[in-house]
């Protein structure tokens, strides 16, 4: 949910300033309509990332339209449908949020308009349920939305299983890399300078990178701290957010896996509107929001320039140059039939095949990977502060 700042003029002719939460300015706009303002300006204001989401998750997501979609076809009246399923909402803040909104469409304001002030759902929800209404197919777009959410779920919790495992490791390794900095390591060193010992190069390394760790420790706090303060900054200026991404995206495996991502979501996301009657221009914008990459959005955006000039969609994905052959080949199939939405459906279908062939090669590999780092990591500590015993053992024996 973004906040707007806004300037009207009442019907008094007084100028006021206020502001406004809303998922897009169109909705502003539209509240403003509502009430007989005179709208002066609006411009959204810039807030801090916040990684903690007050929306309702992929799995009521997917439950709560399900049902909706099945109570509307039985024939029960919509608000009520909302009213019952708001019961499961949890916690309670949202429930209220939920109970609002029922009360805001009982006093004759759209579903789509009543989602969007709760704040409590993602803006392609709300765009599908905005088209479902002009079209009334309000049905059936809860039951596609049911079946995107659950889809997205499963796409998560396959994240989440790939990585669990190896973050565990890496945990681990950095635990036990920290215990050793602190209690392990100032033992050992306390021991050799008793004993005199001449200390190998391998030995001699590790103290002095262990002694400056202890002694800058609070400056490499500060840094973290200051790292991970300094990313929700950075996501508020898209310059340099957009400077980053681009530079990263040099990179031929990464701008593979970006393109990937972004057009897996993105087939399936455009197919979805198109089908429920929006037109693809809205549905281009739309979905851009929606993208999980600062440059892929910037390229929708340029391609729906080039739309509003005539160009074709295969044509303009092509001159954007975040197209691949498959992509600019079944958009030109569906150019040629007149059915984007199977087209862009079957890109979204092969692009999910080949995420998850790449994310169950890489959970293979990098479980093992991870594992080896870890013992690599244990094993140089241990042989490091084991070189300078078996010297002394040694010389013992001479």
């Amino acid at each position: 949910m973004k906040r707007f700042v806004v300037q009207i003029k009442d019907k008094q002719g007084h100028c006021r300033t206020y502001e406004m939460n809303a998922q897009q300015e169109e909705t502003v706009q539209e509240l403003v309509q509502k009430r007989s303002w005179q709208l002066i300006s609006v411009r959204e204001k810039k807030q801090l990332h916040v990684p903690f989401s007050s929306q309702v998750s992929y799995t009521t997501l997917a439950f709560f339209f399900r049902q909706l979609g099945t109570m509307i076809h039985a024939g029960i009246p919509f608000v009520e449908a909302w009213r019952l399923l708001q019961q499961d909402i949890r916690p309670q803040k949202k429930r209220l949020r939920m109970e609002r909104a029922a009360l805001a469409m009982e006093r004759g304001a759209s579903p789509a308009l009543a989602m969007e002030q709760t704040s409590l759902f993602p803006l392609l929800a709300c765009q599908m349920v905005r088209a479902g209404e002009q079209g009334g197919q309000l049905e059936e777009i809860f039951l596609l939305l049911s079946e995107y959410y659950e889809y997205a779920q499963k796409q998560r919790q396959l994240l989440r299983s790939s990585l669990a495992y190896p973050l565990f490791l890496v945990f681990c390794t950095v635990s036990l890399c920290i215990g050793a900095v602190w209690f392990i390591l100032p033992v050992f060193e306390t021991m050799f300078v008793q004993m005199a010992l001449p200390l190998p190069y391998p030995t001699q390394w590790l103290l002095k990178a262990a002694g400056a760790v202890r002694s800058y420790s609070w400056g490499l706090v500060v840094l973290a701290v200051l790292a991970v303060l300094g990313i929700p900054v950075l996501r508020t200026h898209s310059d340099w957010a957009l400077a980053i991404e681009e530079t990263l995206l040099q990179i031929s495996w990464l701008r593979s896996w970006c393109l990937m991502l972004c057009w897996q979501r993105c087939g399936r996301v455009l197919a979805i509107q198109l089908g429920s009657g929006i037109p693809l221009l809205q549905a281009l914008q739309d979905t851009g929001r929606m993208m999980p990459s600062l440059w892929f959005r910037q390229c929708m955006k340029k391609t729906q320039y080039r739309l509003e000039n005539g160009t074709a969609l295969s044509l303009a994905v092509r001159q954007g140059g975040f197209g691949t052959p498959y992509v600019e080949t079944m958009l030109q199939v569906g150019e040629m039939t007149g059915r984007y939405e199977e087209s862009l459906q079957s890109i979204a279908v092969y692009y999910r095949w080949r995420l998850e062939r790449s994310a169950a090669m890489i959970q293979q590999c990098i479980g093992p990977a991870v594992l080896l780092l870890a013992g690599l990591c244990i094993g140089t500590l241990v042989i490091c502060l084991l070189l300078p015993l078996f010297d002394m053992a040694s010389n013992i024996a001479v």
